[in-house]
């Protein structure tokens, strides 16, 4: 216990003293002996180097920095962990040098390799910013820092640097050029300059941000004064300058807005006076920076200028002038105003005394250019300039053009508005004149189009009836037609019924009158005029009235207008009138003129029945008459050749062999004629085909002589179906295929093709041989009857064939065409249009 004793007050004094020490406790005889050393001033260095440890540590976090050797001879990589972290790897983790390098973006591989070998091997140190992808995956932006380390013998042995995390720099100074790009694309095309200006702690002043504006305002570039304020500073003319630094300074001292007009001399332009606004802001370095525009007010000064010169002639105007004027203040209070404008206004200049602008403005205008007039006022606008409705002292409502400008003190306080208005009312009535003018034209102009291609009196009438009361903005509209001497009112469209569907004697209705006298009529008070039979109106809303004839050289109708009110039609609604009533003339005779080509269409339907008829029977007449002589000579011609063969020579035997040759020629050019008639007549019967059945039967008929004559047959067509006329597709096949046959008669080796092609709209189907082909000028003449290129002695037939093809596929909406060279074979083709759906 009193061995503890003493180690507690020990203790106890040492604390008191701030001081620490080592106790060192050894038995002895005595008991036990104790051994102190102080050791106060190693605890306060291991404290401190723990302090500074932490802050180090802090510090590397939140920089996001690390540290990192390589061991060259081991090959072998130290990262600190905050060096790991960064590679999104766990703590300790030691590549190989390869490994950590291909942690690198692949375009970046090259440059840290090249820098790492001239840093291990030359001992040049680097300092890069690059890329890595971490073992995630995410690109990170990082800067490396390398330096080598040397041995004793100056031999490099060691690499060693920093690595720190800068992607969120590296955003950050993306998103400022990207808002400094913007800035410029921004303010590429204003002519003002918008800048930052800054004035240093010790006074120097630069301005880091400007426009393009920059070039107009100083004739400078945004480059040439980022760092340097002289390219502004010495186009400042001399006397404005002291001002322009005091107007800075005060600005800065008191931090209030700054405002500046002053004159600048570019070399090699006139003097020009700017305009420069901007807004202080004292940073945390003690500068202070400026954000605005200058503009160029050149225009304006000299307009000021040119007023201030001329106040005593404007003063004459003013008072004289053919256009109302007026000074008012920034409340819109007049403060004078002179004769024209008080005539205009109809007020006196004491009363506009009491009154503001928006006093005589009318309701619906008054919100107009009140913003262009606060602009005026802060000078941030020259001129404001409108058309707006006024409301003059006795009610009436007028129109006017206004002109406001702005006048200020030389300080650059606001005086007053200038404000020159002109009476423009009769304008902008002629003006709704013709807007209205327009609007009806238009409307006469689609009245127009409907009638010219009506094909009914009912088209007629409802064109009309929609037409004619907007036209004139009537309260209603009838269209009369004559009915000998009645007239019929046969349409209406009004706010209340009047005599739809009556008849009434010519002489005894208004409408009458105009057509039995050839002319409009136009009565303003039906109770007034004496053609009018004012019984008959009692009943109706009628007061006033416009008749317009249709036709005036033989009326046979007429198309009228009403109003409820007394009105007089103008001159306008009088020539529309009559406009829409000649348009109506002109479709009424078009409709009797329709209506006469159907009845001449059904005459001529007649008679081509009957020429079919005739035809049909002259048809019979070919069949029977015709070919009975023909059966008689050659029937005769081979008794002869059978019963007297050996009392005849050889000339009358060749004789008897023409005559059969050519009797057997014209029964076939009989047979193709009648086939030829009976197609033109023959009712066109659609159907669906097997197309490559049809195609194989006709191959078939011939296929005694193709397979004589060792033809190749190439036949690609599809087993699908199409619709079209059976009859007709037959002719024209056999046809196509009896040609290539019969033109390949002198190849050794005769090649027939056939193919199908499918189009969105049609099938195409191809016939082409390898014969003796034609000379394509002649592509058009080979499908009109009997048009040959060859000799009947060479190439039998009777030229009807390719005729009978072309007429097959008329009938069938369809072509046909060829393509051929003159010994190099011919290929027909043929269109047959595929069924339209049905919507």
């Amino acid at each position: 216990a009193m061995e503890e004793q003493v180690v507690i007050d020990l203790e106890h004094f040492y604390q008191h003293l701030g001081k620490w020490f080592q106790h060192r406790f050894y038995p002895s005889r005595d008991g036990l002996s104790v051994f102190s050393k102080d050791i106060t001033e190693s605890k306060l260095t291991e404290e401190k180097i723990k302090e500074q440890s932490s802050l180090v540590r802090i510090a590397a976090e939140k920089a996001k920095l690390g540290g990192w050797n390589v061991d060259l001879k081991e090959n072998r990589s130290y990262w600190s962990d905050e060096v790991a972290a960064i590679h999104e790897m766990p703590p300790g983790y030691a590549p190989v040098v390869e490994d950590g390098i291909n942690f690198y973006a692949p375009e970046w591989h090259e440059k840290i390799i090249n820098v790492f070998t001239d840093c291990a091997e030359n001992g040049v140190p680097y300092d890069e910013e690059m890329e890595i992808i971490t073992s995630t995956g995410r690109r990170v932006w990082i800067r490396t820092i390398g330096e080598a380390v040397r041995d004793e013998n100056g031999k490099i042995f060691k690499v060693q640097g920093a690595f720190q995390d800068i992607t969120e720099k590296k955003m950050a100074e993306a998103k400022s050029r990207e808002k400094d790009l913007q800035f410029r694309k921004l303010s590429a095309n204003v002519p003002d300059l918008i800048f930052q200006f800054t004035r240093n702690p010790d006074g120097t002043y630069f301005v880091p941000v400007a426009s393009e504006g920059i070039r107009n305002i100083f004739g400078c570039s945004p480059e040439d004064v980022v760092d340097d304020f002289t390219p502004i500073g010495k186009v400042i003319y001399p006397e404005d300058a002291a001002r322009v630094i005091a107007d800075i300074e005060y600005s800065a001292k008191h931090l209030t807005y700054f405002t500046c007009e002053f004159r600048v001399q570019i070399p090699g332009r006139p003097i020009q006076w700017i305009l420069s606004r901007s807004t202080p802001e004292k940073l945390s370095d003690g500068s202070i920076t400026w954000y605005g525009f200058n503009a160029d007010i050149t225009q304006r000064k000299e307009f000021e200028d040119a007023l201030r010169e001329s106040e005593g002639k404007f003063r004459k105007i003013y008072e004289e002038g053919p256009f109302g004027m007026a000074l008012v203040n920034n409340a819109y209070k007049f403060i004078m105003a002179n004769r024209t404008f008080c005539e205009i206004i109809g007020y006196t200049e004491s009363e506009l005394r009491e009154l503001t602008f928006r006093d005589i403005t009318y309701i619906e205008d008054k919100d107009i250019g009140i913003e262009s007039v606060k602009k005026l006022i802060k000078g941030e606008i020259t001129v404001f300039k409108s058309e707006k409705r006024y409301l003059r002292k006795d009610g009436k409502i007028i129109w006017v053009a206004l002109t406001v400008t702005a006048n200020f003190e030389k300080n650059g306080n606001f005086l007053y508005n200038v404000a020159i208005v002109e009476d423009i009312s009769g304008r902008k009535q002629s003006e709704e004149k013709i807007r209205t003018l327009n609007v009806r034209l238009q409307l006469l102009v689609e009245a127009i189009q409907k009638l010219s291609v009506s094909t009914s009196m009912e088209s007629i009438m409802e064109t009309v009836r929609a037409s004619a009361r907007n036209l004139v903005n009537a309260d209603g509209s009838t269209f009369i037609l004559r009915d000998n001497d009645m007239c019929y009112y046969a349409d209406e469209d009004t706010v209340s019924p009047l005599w739809k569907g009556q008849r009434f004697l010519l002489t005894n209705c208004i409408s009458g009158w105009a057509m039995l006298h050839k002319q409009p009529v136009i009565v303003e008070d039906i109770y007034a005029d004496d053609r009018i039979p004012a019984e008959a109106y009692k009943s109706t809303f009628v007061r006033s009235l416009a008749i317009a004839p249709i036709r005036l050289n033989d009326p046979l109708g007429a198309i009228g207008v009403y109003w409820g009110g007394n009105y007089s039609p103008s001159e306008m609604d009088v020539t529309l009138l009559n406009t829409l009533a000649d348009a109506a003339a002109k479709a009424v005779e078009n409709v009797q003129l329709i209506e006469g080509l159907e009845q001449k269409i059904s005459e001529r339907t007649m008679q081509l029945q009957a020429v079919n008829k005739e035809l049909e029977t002259f048809t019979y007449s070919v069949s029977h008459d015709l070919k009975a002589p023909l059966r008689g000579i050659d029937g005769y011609s081979k008794l002869l050749s059978d019963l007297y063969a050996n009392e005849l020579n050889d000339e009358a035997k060749s004789f008897i062999t023409v005559i059969r040759n050519s009797t057997l020629q014209m029964n076939q050019l009989i047979e193709d004629l009648l086939q030829y008639s009976r197609l033109e007549r023959s009712q066109r019967r659609n159907e669906v085909l097997q197309i490559r059945q049809l195609v194989d039967s006709v191959i078939k008929i011939n296929q005694d002589e193709l397979l004589a004559r060792n033809f190749k047959i190439e036949n690609t067509i599809p087993d699908i179906s199409i619709f079209a006329d059976s009859g007709g597709m037959q002719i024209a096949l056999r046809n196509l295929i009896g040609n290539a046959i019969k033109f390949t008669q002198s190849v050794a080796e005769p090649v027939l093709s056939l193919r199908l092609n499918e189009a969105p709209n049609s099938w195409i189907i191809s016939v082409s041989d390898n014969g003796i082909g034609f000379d394509m000028k002649y592509h058009q003449r080979i499908f009109e009857i009997f048009q040959r290129l060859q000799r009947a002695e060479d190439y039998p037939g009777t030229g009807i064939g390719l005729a009978m093809v072309s007429k097959a596929m008329q009938r069938m909406n369809g072509n046909v065409w060829a393509e051929s060279a003159p010994g190099k074979g011919a290929t027909f083709y043929i269109k047959i249009p595929k069924p339209k759906k049905n919507k």
